[in-house]
């Protein structure tokens, strides 16, 4: 914290970028759709055979160290299946579009409220922060980050599953029990794309904030909460207050924590 700071002209408070989130979680919701219809189409009905099938290659004394698990591979066959069938709706090169895309987004939203928190000060060059290398660095940071982050939600919800039938079938469960842990993981994966949506466009707009406020010669700046009841108490502790982009808080810095609404108000001029 910056300690025994006047503040003499404090700059206009940001928004924070979450109407860029919820548009990229409109995209991943579609998505993780598509992985659940391919789900229901080719690994939900196959259940009861899966279970039939692992059934008669078991001895009668259902001894686990004679059970052949032949069925283990039939699971995986599937599960490739639709990982190849989804790969064919969304390529690599769609992937990397919708990661290019919600950087590019974030980054005018940043852009457009960094100017906004200015106010169009004359002391601040606002054609620096945009014309400064960081801004392609970080733009194609994000992308790499986020092509690896959508694939990551592919791959650990078909992991999940896949899972849940091999251990159903292991166990011999009810059909109606392995298809509705099946279905269950609709909506935690959902959930996750959503945090992933959410988390990454505001820590990458926290980056941009930091790197076009100190690209203009800002040094301080005021925490700023969204004042609700989400807000954590650690957060709530840090409202008002005035920090160093050189010496973050414990907290990090406003938009750092996982899915942080908090942004950095610029303190356009101070004495000490």
């Amino acid at each position: 914290m910056a300690e025994n700071v006047t503040i003499k002209k404090l700059g206009k408070t940001p928004l924070d970028p979450i109407s860029v989130g919820r548009q990229y979680y409109s995209e991943l919701r579609v998505y993780v759709k598509e992985i659940k219809d391919l789900i229901e189409l080719y690994l939900v009905p196959e259940v009861s055979t899966l279970l039939t099938n692992a059934g008669y290659n078991r001895p009668s004394t259902d001894s686990q160290k004679s059970r052949q698990d032949g069925y283990g591979q039939d699971i995986e066959e599937i599960i490739d299946q639709i990982r190849d069938l989804f790969g064919t709706q969304y390529t690599e090169v769609e992937i990397a579009a919708m990661a290019s895309k919600y950087a590019t987004l974030t980054e005018l939203f940043n852009q457009k409220q960094f100017e906004k928190s200015l106010g169009g000060s004359p002391d601040f060059g606002l054609s620096l922060a945009r014309s400064t290398a960081f801004v392609s660095d970080e733009l194609q940071a994000f992308t790499l980050e986020n092509i690896k982050l959508i694939k990551s939600i592919e791959a650990k919800y078909l992991e999940d599953v896949q899972g849940i039938v091999t251990r159903g079938v292991q166990r011999g469960g009810l059909v109606k029990d392995i298809q509705k842990d099946i279905r269950s993981r609709y909506g935690v994966t959902k959930n996750r794309a959503k945090l992933i949506a959410r988390d990454q466009t505001a820590k990458f707009n926290s980056t941009l904030t930091r790197l076009k406020q100190e690209s203009v010669g800002v040094q301080l700046y005021q925490w700023s909460t969204s004042l609700d009841g989400r807000v954590r108490d650690s957060h709530s502790a840090n409202e008002g207050r005035v920090f160093s982009w050189n010496n973050p808080p414990s907290t990090g810095h406003p938009g750092e924590d996982v899915a942080c609404r908090c942004v950095a108000i610029p303190i356009l001029e101070f004495e000490e």
